[in-house]
C-alpha cells in the first residue's frame, strides 16, 4: 500500500481540488492523510473525502511532513502539497517506478504551475525541457521537492526523516541523504500541476531560485523564509 502525506494549513480554497484528483487515481490501494492546522473547515474537507486527518498545532514544512510520515502505514510514502493536482496515473507511475529499479529508494518527478506569473510559468516549462542537458552538465543539482516524490519508509525511517529544524530545502536535504543510501529516481514523465501563488509574492522567483541554490551549496537557506499562514512553508 502506498501511503499519501498532505501539509495543510488553512488550505480550504486549494484543498479539494488535490483531494479530488487522489480519488480519480487509476492505483486504488492506497491511503490520504492530511496533516492539518489553522482551520477546523481544513480539517472537515479532508475528512469529507476520507482522509485520516493528523492535528498540528506547530508551523513548520519539516515538522508537518514528519508527522504525516509518522503516521504513515504504507511501505511507500508518497508526498504532495495541498495546492498540488496530481494526474490519475501519478500513483501506478509511482508503484511502476519502484518495480522497474529494484535499487531505488525514492522516485520524483518534476511540475508545472496552473496559475501564477506568466514568467515564471514560462521559466519553469522551460527548465523541464532542459533538464537533461542540465543534468549531464550539473548531476547533483536535481534534489525533489515535496509536492511530488515517494519514498521506501523503511528508509526513510533509517536516514532519521526530515531535518525538523529546516524552514527550508527539508525536501532537498531529504533527497541528498537518500542518494547516500540507494538510487533515486528521476522521471521526467512524472508531473504535477502546482499553484505559482508563493511567486505572487516573490519576484520571479529570485528568494526561491536564489535559496534552492544556497542550500545546494552551504546546505542552509541563504534569504529568510516568510511563512505567513501556511503550515508547509513552501507557499508564503
Amino acid at each position: 500500500m502506498i501511503s499519501i502525506v498532505i501539509p495543510a494549513y488553512c488550505e480550504e480554497s486549494f484543498l479539494p481540488r488535490c483531494l479530488d484528483s487522489l480519488k480519480k487515481q487509476t492505483c486504488h490501494d492506497f491511503e490520504i492523510i492530511v496533516v492539518a492546522g489553522g482551520s477546523g473547515r481544513t480539517e472537515e474537507i479532508a475528512r469529507s473525502f476520507g482522509a485520516t486527518v493528523v492535528p498540528q498545532a506547530e508551523k513548520g514544512i519539516a515538522r508537518a511532513r514528519q508527522k504525516g510520515f509518522d503516521a504513515a502505514s504504507g511501505d511507500i510514502i508518497a508526498s504532495t502539497d495541498a495546492d498540488t493536482i496530481v494526474p490519475e496515473n501519478w500513483l501506478e507511475r509511482i508503484r511502476e517506478l519502484f518495480q522497474q529499479n529494484h535499487g531505488a529508494v525514492a522516485v520524483a518527478g518534476h511540475f508545472q504551475l496552473y496559475d501564477g506569473p506568466a514568467f515564471v510559468r514560462f521559466w519553469i516549462r522551460t527548465s523541464l525541457v532542459l533538464m537533461p542537458v542540465i543534468l549531464k552538465i550539473v548531476p547533483g543539482l536535481w534534489n525533489f521537492g515535496g509536492f511530488n516524490f515517494a519514498v521506501k519508509k523503511d528508509v526513510f525511517e533509517k536516514i532519521g526523516g526530515f531535518d525538523l529544524l529546516r524552514d527550508f530545502g527539508e525536501d532537498v536535504d531529504l533527497c541528498r541523504r537518500l542518494k547516500k543510501n540507494g538510487k533515486v529516481i528521476f522521471d521526467r514523465s512524472l508531473i504535477v500541476h502546482c499553484s505559482g501563488r508563493a511567486f505572487l509574492k516573490d519576484r520571479f522567483g529570485l528568494n526561491n531560485l536564489t535559496n534552492y541554490m544556497s542550500v545546494l551549496i552551504r546546505g542552509k537557506p541563504s534569504v529568510k523564509v516568510v511563512h505567513g499562514s501556511d503550515i508547509t512553508g513552501s507557499n508564503p
